[in-house]
């Protein structure tokens, strides 16, 4: 959800303005996603948890940053303390040894995900 809202105000303003920007989150792209749920679906049985992520976090100054770049549009980030969640959790990362004992394992890297994400809503924001 945050990588959708920078990107929105990318593309329609001059600024970036956020909550804190300091929490780390374990981003991945969403195909991703569905590699690791179609291996879920053929390979197991009855109910279990998995992880399915990248198991590696980047904070969301950093995401910021790159989008920055991907976007080539010199944006200054703004963390306003009126949009800071009360009980932010400073870091998460998806153990995702389950699943990768099934074989699946991520592919698509955080800056080639973020830029397919930029080109599609870049492609797409004016029919939102």
């Amino acid at each position: 959800m945050v990588t959708s809202k920078i990107i929105k105000q990318l593309l329609q303003g001059n600024t970036i303005e956020l909550g804190n920007i300091k929490p780390k989150r374990d981003f991945l792209y969403i195909d991703d996603v569905i590699k690791g749920l179609e291996i879920l679906l053929h390979n197991t049985r009855g109910f279990n948890s998995y992880n399915i992520g990248y198991g590696k976090s980047f904070s969301i100054e950093n995401l910021c940053k790159i989008l920055i770049k991907i976007a080539n549009k010199d944006i200054k980030i703004k963390s306003k303390k009126s949009l800071s969640r009360t009980k932010d959790i400073p870091n998460m990362v998806a153990n995702c040894s389950k699943i990768k004992k099934l074989g699946w394992k991520p592919t698509v890297k955080l800056n080639d995900g973020l830029k397919l994400t930029y080109e599609w809503f870049e492609a797409n924001i004016l029919r939102i």
